[in-house]
């Protein structure tokens, strides 16, 4: 039998639910950067406007968390 390694990248855990004080900072986010963010792709919005938006979200997110979320987790919500 073969022996289950006992690391990181064996074992992928689970993150913590979004608190609600994340949450109204998404929401609040959200309405400052709709536009951007519900808008197609085209010459006036780009992949990296919207890239940029989430950058931004994540970063004001993770200002005051001890947990920092990665902007693939804030994206998926």
């Amino acid at each position: 039998m073969e022996e289950v390694e006992d690391s990181e990248e064996a074992v992928r855990r689970r993150a913590s639910s979004f608190s609600k004080e994340e949450d109204m900072k998404l929401v609040e986010g959200y309405k400052e950067y709709k536009e951007i963010m519900d808008a197609k792709l085209s010459g006036k919005i780009s992949a990296k406007d919207k890239g940029d938006v989430w950058r931004k979200l994540t970063a004001r997110i993770n200002a005051n968390n001890a947990f920092k979320r990665s902007e693939k987790e804030i994206s998926s919500l």
